[in-house]
């Protein structure tokens, strides 16, 4: 550390420093509370001037990664003790490492917390708090509306208006939402052969039919689709286009439109479910961007900001909007407008852009980890994946290996995917990259995982 060499000729010396600060503390080089060197020190160190050194202390101090104490000197700032509130913490449990789900909030570095602990104060102690609080609006204000489809819009959107979005909770209570709006009991709804087993479980419990669609190396299969319309006739398509498990496919444009045509001729509904859209490099191209009368489009905040944060915008025709809102606000009376509030602040104040910049930071480093314990090549489409998903020999096995990891101290997902009735459960344990915050601890937990993995003979 403090090995950093400037050019003479650089005029923006300070800014370079923020930045070698900034990542000195992300990257826990620098610690929570350590005292930095002296200015002085410093100065001699980096070959930089005094000047130089203060102004970058203060803008620091000013962003909340340092903090000056007259007498001692400049430390990292301890906001552990204040966000300790914001962590998930299990208490007693009967494992050493979780890579089980991704519904603890505890991958993080300092950048992280402190956009969310800042843009929560702000929001908080606003001078109008208090009054936006009696806004009984539970879909989201016009601003409110406004802000989620401004931060969206880099995904492949053009012009939206507020009355083409609502806000909602969940992207899983969205879906649910939007099945109970366009479909009754005893409806088919369509879903992708390889899919999220947690929307498959929301299909079966409102006492709606699944029938699977095939999935080939490029998405849903257009020929297979219209087979399984005539044959089901269904109202509505439920797809992952950024997000086919195990697979990790990504659903071209050019396949899009065909699908779309496909849908358009039998007048389906394409509800496209995109959670993990705001960690992909390229533009998603969105269904509702083909055809805005058939297509709905779904996202949240739930993966990229934190999972205590569960709001959505659903985005679909002014028609098809003032349905979801009313059949959402027939069962939910309320919704939290704090939630969406803070949301918000981030989300207008640049914070969240921050923060899913610093997440996609930290996913890449988990994926190239596992890529690395388990010597497999990287994929450019897992990069930011939130989880990774581990191949057995039969459906058996990963019941198996799930008991027998917990056996030693690791809690694993026991496959959070189907294929088809007749094979409900597919081979495979999930992994999540998200739920362990020491990378130490992570590439542990990998290393007896692969420890099992050739103990049962199983291949990567």
């Amino acid at each position: 550390m403090w090995d950093k060499k400037f050019k003479q000729s650089d005029r923006k010396k300070f800014l370079h420093l923020i930045q070698y600060i900034v990542d000195a503390i992300d990257s826990g080089i620098l610690k929570s509370g350590e005292l930095l060197p002296t200015q002085r020190d410093l100065s001699k160190r980096l070959n930089v001037s005094i000047g130089t050194i203060t102004k970058a202390f203060k803008e620091l101090e000013h962003m909340g990664y340092l903090s000056g104490e007259i007498g001692r000197g400049t430390f990292v700032s301890d906001i552990t003790s204040e966000y300790k509130n914001f962590l998930y913490t299990e208490s007693k449990t009967p494992y050493k490492y979780n890579l089980g789900h991704f519904r603890t909030s505890e991958l993080f570095n300092h950048t992280i917390q402190l956009n969310l602990l800042s843009g929560i104060k702000e929001a908080s102690s606003s001078p109008d708090f208090f009054y936006k609080l009696n806004d009984f609006n539970n879909c989201g204000t016009e601003h409110q509306k406004q802000s989620f489809i401004d931060w969206i819009k880099p995904l492949g959107f053009g012009n939206i208006t507020t009355s083409e979005a609502t806000l909602l909770m969940s992207e899983v209570s969205a879906v649910n939402t939007i099945i109970n709006t366009f479909t009754e009991a005893g409806d088919n709804i369509l879903i992708e052969q390889i899919g999220d087993r947690i929307t498959k479980d929301q299909i079966l419990q409102s006492k709606r039919t699944l029938a699977p669609v095939k999935i080939d190396n490029l998405g849903i299969d257009p020929k297979d689709l219209e087979e399984k319309i005539k044959l089901h006739q269904p109202k509505i398509l439920v797809t992952q286009p950024t997000f086919h498990m195990p697979t990790t496919m990504v659903t071209s444009k050019n396949r899009k439109q065909e699908i779309v045509k496909v849908c358009e001729r039998y007048n389906i509904i394409i509800l496209e479910d995109g959670r993990t859209d705001k960690f992909y490099d390229n533009v998603v191209n969105p269904y509702y961007e083909m055809n805005p009368e058939i297509a709905i489009y779904v996202t949240g905040t739930y993966f990229p900001l934190n999972p205590a944060l569960s709001s959505s915008i659903v985005v679909g025709s002014n028609n098809n909007i003032k349905k979801i809102e009313n059949q959402f606000k027939l069962y939910n009376w309320t919704h939290s407008q704090i939630l969406l509030e803070i949301c918000t602040n981030l989300i207008t104040s640049g914070r969240a852009d921050k923060i899913v910049e610093e997440r996609k930071k930290l996913l890449e480093l988990r994926n190239k980890c596992f890529d690395d314990v388990f010597d497999i090549a990287p994929n450019a489409s897992l990069k930011y994946c939130p989880f990774r998903w581990l191949k057995l020999p039969n459906s058996w096995a990963n019941a198996q290996f799930a008991q027998l990891a917990f056996e030693n101290g690791i809690l694993v997902r026991n496959s959070d995917i189907f294929l088809n009735e007749d094979l409900p459960q597919l081979p495979y344990i999930r992994i999540s990259n998200g739920a362990i915050n020491n990378d130490a601890d992570y590439e542990a937990a990998l290393l007896e995982i692969k420890r099992l993995f050739e103990e049962q003979d199983f291949s990567f």
